[in-house]
């Protein structure tokens, strides 16, 4: 087994990035709009389902720090909420931030 170094990691985040900020600048609105490989879901609902789940780890982050209880989520009715409230399906207004408020 290979261990994954810090370093690795970064490099896989920043590729990632990278991905993401292309498609949000190379995708026509219709595109966003259209539907992704996730049944049910628009490449606007994989957006904002990163950017929900970045908001998630961040509480994470800070509970681990902080050690006030701060879950990934409320709810699993909450997280599918927060996603359809930051799905958009125009690539030009989308704006991911690291934020709990949609």
């Amino acid at each position: 087994m290979t261990t994954r170094t810090l370093d690795d990691a970064l490099r896989w985040a920043s590729v990632g990035t990278g991905f993401c900020e292309r498609a949000l600048t190379v995708l026509t609105d219709e595109d966003f709009a259209g539907p992704s490989a996730l049944p049910g879901w628009s490449r606007a609902h994989v957006a904002a389902h990163l950017d929900r789940n970045a908001a998630a780890l961040h509480d994470l982050v800070a509970w681990a720090r902080t050690r006030v209880e701060t879950p990934m989520y409320a709810s699993t009715a909450q997280r599918d909420a927060d996603i359809e409230a930051v799905a958009t399906p125009s690539a030009r207004s989308y704006r991911p931030g690291c934020s709990r408020s949609a």
